[in-house]
This record gives C-alpha cells, sequence and structure tokens, in this order.
C-alpha cells in the first residue's frame, strides 16, 4: 500500500509540475499548496502544510538569474511528505533531504531545457518545410516534463525507503530537530532583513 501510495503521489506531482512552467501557471505547483494536497493523499496535511511552506520560504532567496536553475519546490515538497509518511517519520529530517532533492532535481531541469534548446533547429526545419506541428511539440515537452518529475519523486522516496531499511538515521535526529527548529526563526529574519532591505531602497529613489 505504500508503494502505492507512493507512486500515485508522484503520477500527481508530474501533472502539478506542469503548472510550473508549461501549462497554465496558476501556482497549483506551489510548495505550500502541493504540500497539503500530498499531504492528504498519504494521511498527513498537517505535516505537509508545515514543510511546504517553510519550503517555500527557504526556496524564496533563490531567484534563476544567469542561466542558474532554481531549486524545485514541488519537487521537495512533494518528496517531503513521502519521506515523513512512509520512510522516517521525523518531520525534520524528511524537510532537509527534501530540500536537498529540490536542489538535485534542479540538475535535472538544467538538463532538460538544454536538450530541449536542441529541438529549436528541428523547428526551423519543419516550418521552412511547411511541415510544422505545434501539438507535436507541445505534447512531448508536456510528456517529457510531467514523466521526469513523476519518476524523480517515485525513484527519490523509494532509494530513501530502501536506504531507511538498510541504515539507522537515528543518529542524526537530534541534530535535525535541532536545525529544524530553528528554520522558521532564521527563514523569518531573511524575509524581514530583506523587506527592510526594499523598503529602505524604495525611500532611498523617492528621496533622490
Amino acid at each position: 500500500m505504500e508503494i502505492i501510495k507512493i507512486i500515485i503521489s508522484g503520477l500527481i506531482g508530474g501533472v502539478f509540475h506542469l503548472d510550473n512552467l508549461q501549462f497554465g501557471q496558476f501556482f497549483l505547483s506551489r510548495p505550500s499548496f502541493m504540500g497539503i494536497l500530498i499531504g492528504c493523499v498519504n494521511g498527513c496535511p498537517a505535516q505537509g502544510a508545515i514543510m511546504g511552506i517553510l519550503i517555500e520560504l527557504v526556496y524564496s532567496d533563490f531567484l534563476p538569474l544567469g542561466g542558474v536553475v532554481p531549486p524545485n519546490g514541488l519537487i521537495a515538497s512533494s518528496s517531503a511528505v513521502l519521506l515523513y509518511a512512509h520512510i522516517f517519520q521525523n518531520i525534520s529530517l524528511a524537510f532537509f533531504i527534501a530540500i536537498f532533492a529540490g536542489f538535485l532535481y534542479s540538475k535535472v531541469e538544467f538538463f532538460l531545457r538544454k536538450k530541449r534548446s536542441l529541438w529549436n533547429e528541428k523547428m526551423e526545419i519543419e516550418i521552412k518545410e511547411n511541415r510544422f506541428k505545434v501539438n507535436h511539440w507541445i505534447v512531448k515537452a508536456f510528456m517529457i516534463e510531467g514523466v521526469s518529475a513523476a519518476g524523480f519523486i517515485i525513484a527519490f522516496s523509494l532509494i530513501f525507503k530502501i536506504a531507511g531499511n538498510l541504515f539507522s538515521f537515528e543518529r542524526v535526529i537530534p541534530v535535525t530537530d535541532l536545525a529544524f527548529s530553528l528554520v522558521p526563526w532564521i527563514v523569518l529574519t531573511s524575509v524581514i532583513l530583506k523587506f527592510k532591505g526594499q523598503v529602505f531602497g524604495c525611500k532611498k529613489k523617492n528621496s533622490k
């Protein structure tokens, strides 16, 4: 039953991942929403909401500048819920491993974007030959993005499920618990400082 829920959650994550860049952008792929949604599927909506909100706040400082792909909040929040519900039953350990998952998937996204850029030449040829089918390329992009996200969530969760059976993570839990208790304060401090910086920046511009 746990494996089935992991697979279902991964498929849901893959579908909602399309909202991130490919389709809609209705904010349904936000970590705070996905944490609650995947949490409901796996019987822990409260923990999913907590981890999703914190992941969203932690990742808010990362901007996609200079071709750098930011960490993926949907992947992180979905993985966090699955790690908590089916593997560790510890919110702090699940949270920090999921943060790593979001960063790791950014490498996958960078690879996928690089591969998609190679399509431009093929599409230009099709346009010149008057046989360009936009639906074909859209569906192809949707399939690759959705399947990649779903596959990553499922594979990442199953790998740590196996690791959880082979190794004991109990020794690191006190450390992750302490670090997790500090996360809200660190994140809120960062948000306040950022807000102050924006306010002072606006005041300086207005004074000039």
